[in-house]
């Protein structure tokens, strides 16, 4: 059976190693997944809460290329956006492009035959976190536009979170304004198939 990783930080970690239940793969879009994915794949979740971009890069032969995937799902941004915000510095956008031109690299000298990039994502609610917007779309212009570069598939989210939190409310979508609800994981889960479905 080949092996699918997910990468990324606490939305994609969704508890995992607290939930013995859910063999490690958390109770968000990733157990999701794995459902719809378990004929042809083992799921491997290796989310990490708090992580950002460096930590990902420096954590990736154990965490993913160890594994020799055939696939590779990659979520992550939004805890450097909000390292910077919470530090009164603005986002290092350069050295973000960087690091994830670095990431995509490393990932397509192993000869995965699927990368799958993901855009980061936020809510209106608390108030404070529009003031994060800009960076977000940054981060979301940057992961397309290497997804461009490199032709990989690209899955945008800020858009549809936002069209999402106005057609069902915040409060159906997040319980913070970063993290998902078990109905925000299943929209994700959702778009992650009807934009990846063939293709891996």
């Amino acid at each position: 059976m080949k092996n699918f990783v997910f990468l990324g930080d606490s939305i994609t970690d969704a508890e995992r190693l607290w939930i013995p239940e859910y063999n490690g793969l958390g109770n968000g879009y990733v157990q999701l997944l794995a459902e719809k994915l378990s004929n042809n794949f083992t799921v491997i979740n290796k989310g990490h809460d708090s992580f950002t971009l460096p930590f990902l890069l420096r954590n990736l032969e154990t965490d993913c290329l160890s594994f020799s995937p055939a696939a590779v799902s990659i979520l992550i941004g939004i805890n450097d956006i909000g390292v910077a915000k919470n530090t009164g510095k603005s986002l290092r956008a350069q050295e973000f492009a960087s690091n994830y031109d670095t990431l995509i690299r490393r990932l397509l000298e192993a000869s995965l035959s699927s990368v799958f990039l993901l855009g980061s994502f936020i809510f209106s609610r608390p108030q404070e976190y529009l003031n994060w917007l800009p960076e977000v779309r940054e981060v979301e212009n940057t992961i397309e536009n290497l997804a461009r570069q490199y032709q990989l598939p690209f899955l945008p989210l800020q858009e549809r979170m936002q069209k999402s939190e106005k057609q069902y409310g915040t409060e159906m979508l997040t319980p913070d304004g970063i993290h998902l609800t078990p109905f925000g994981h299943k929209l994700l889960a959702k778009w992650w198939l009807e934009a990846f479905a063939d293709l891996y």
